[in-house]
């Protein structure tokens, strides 16, 4: 098998681990925002169930791996050396990380989110299987262009944006399924 490196330097080394401050805050964020919804939010909801533990296990899986295609070496030898790896950290972001984080959402937390005034008729078009599907598909096509790949793979800010496009679109994409 041939591998192609993507972007690679004389002083690169495909061993080396980088600390990815950006992906420790952002998982540290949804870890708060998950523990903040679940123990001070839902007692003011009035249908508000209980958490189950099987929920919090997928939502904290879900973070984990996350920060597994996002924050260990995965990342640094995705970015500079194997599209293979490239491709395994962003099916990790699609695939796995995205449904475990949508299954740990209860229910009674999507409703008080999307059954809001105004956000419910916005919701019900952009969750709508069709559209989502379309959108994944287009983020994916559109972030993997040559042109994209390169100014990507020059410009961390947007490396950090095009994955955090690839896990919204991808949330959007499972939601009809995950929610059903």
């Amino acid at each position: 098998m041939i591998t192609i490196p993507l972007h690679v330097t004389a002083s690169d080394n495909w061993y080396t681990w980088h600390l990815h401050p950006d992906v420790i805050v952002l998982c540290l964020g949804l870890l708060v925002a998950y523990w903040y919804a679940v123990t001070i939010w839902r007692p003011h909801l009035v249908d508000a169930g209980r958490v189950k533990r099987r929920q919090v296990a997928f939502y904290v899986s879900g973070v984990a791996v996350l920060y597994l295609a996002g924050g260990t070496p995965l990342h640094d030898l995705s970015e500079g050396w194997l599209l293979s790896a490239h491709m395994l950290q962003h099916l990790l972001f699609s695939l796995v990380a995205a449904p475990l984080l949508l299954a740990g959402v209860p229910t009674w937390l999507y409703e008080a989110l999307l059954l809001r005034r105004g956000v419910y008729p916005v919701a019900k078009v952009v969750l709508h299987p069709l559209v989502t599907i379309g959108f994944f598909n287009s983020v994916l096509v559109l972030t993997h262009l040559p042109e994209s790949m390169d100014f990507t793979l020059n410009h961390h800010w947007f490396h950090f944006f095009v994955h955090v496009l690839i896990v919204s679109s991808s949330l959007m994409m499972w939601f009809p399924i995950i929610t059903n």
